[in-house]
């Protein structure tokens, strides 16, 4: 399993990163967590071919985590068809709101429906293709609908959270995460200043973790909580790659 971390900012833009996202890559299979970034344009420039996407999941529908969803959707509708492809949406207003978007780009229905298909998050397993299982859980982010997930990804043997935003202060997390191990937790790092996050995070059980989603605020002191943590931990940057 390969891990490209392509957008790692909080909820906007800062000079050297873009917004969410996240590139799964099990075999030639490619699996993508949020869609904030130039997904189009990182995707072509890194030589990565729209035809090997075989999932799209969306933690909520905030700006940073769906911005060019459309990028990626409309593109596999024709000029870089995609036929395998299913986005994951958290909300019904959010999966709505989509299709009707595309819509006004001049999709025909008749093309999306027999293309790109799209799924309702519950939680659970929600997604098998027989190299990677996808398990949904459900966080208290305040989403679009109240709907905020986060995502385990499971594949060949390793086992990898990605919380997704959560609550300020991250008041969900112990129960959230809970005692499963991991081999790698990747935690937002927006939401709670990590000095006071850091108690919950040393209950975390996994080999290693990363922060992701990066406000600068909130990681101030990072590396002296890293220090009492009992486990590898490090901040994204763009670009990061992580093989398990």
């Amino acid at each position: 399993m390969k891990i490209t971390f392509l957008g790692t900012s909080h909820g906007y833009a800062e000079k050297g990163r873009f917004t969410s996202a996240t590139l799964i890559e099990v075999g030639e299979n490619y699996y993508l967590l949020d869609a904030g970034a130039p997904i189009e344009y990182l995707f072509v420039n890194n030589d990565k071919p729209y035809e090997n996407l075989r999932g799209i999941f969306l933690t909520h529908m905030h700006n940073d985590h769906v911005g060019s969803l459309s990028s990626v959707v409309e593109p596999m509708l024709r000029y870089r068809f995609n036929d395998k492809a299913t986005c994951f949406f958290p909300s019904r207003q959010g999966m709505d709101g989509f299709a009707n978007w595309l819509y006004t780009l001049d999709v025909k229905k008749e093309v999306l429906d027999k293309t790109v298909k799209f799924e309702l998050v519950n939680e659970g397993k929600i997604f098998d293709d027989g190299k990677v299982c996808v398990y949904a859980r459900r966080n208290l982010h305040k989403g679009v609908g109240g709907a905020s997930f986060g995502y385990i990804f499971e594949a060949e043997g390793k086992r990898v959270f990605f919380t997704g935003d959560m609550s300020q202060e991250f008041s969900e997390y112990c129960e959230y995460v809970g005692s499963e191990h991991y081999d790698l937790v990747v935690c937002e790092g927006a939401h709670s200043p990590i000095v006071r996050a850091a108690e919950k995070l040393k209950g975390t059980n996994t080999d290693r973790m990363i922060i992701n989603h990066v406000y600068f605020e909130s990681v101030e002191g990072f590396d002296d909580v890293a220090k009492t943590l009992p486990f590898p931990c490090e901040i994204a940057e763009d670009m990061l790659e992580i093989i398990l």
